[in-house]
């Protein structure tokens, strides 16, 4: 089941990051975090 879920996830990523590509007017709203920063 796990290994399941982590490939689902990667098959999301790749999707994703294709989808920004193609979109030339999305814009994160959350920038990267700083190497400093922490997030909860």
């Amino acid at each position: 089941v796990r290994k399941q879920c982590l490939r689902e996830l990667e098959i999301f990523r790749e999707r994703w990051d294709k989808a920004v590509m193609d979109d030339d007017c999305w814009t994160d709203p959350y920038p990267p975090a700083t190497s400093g920063s922490k997030t909860s």
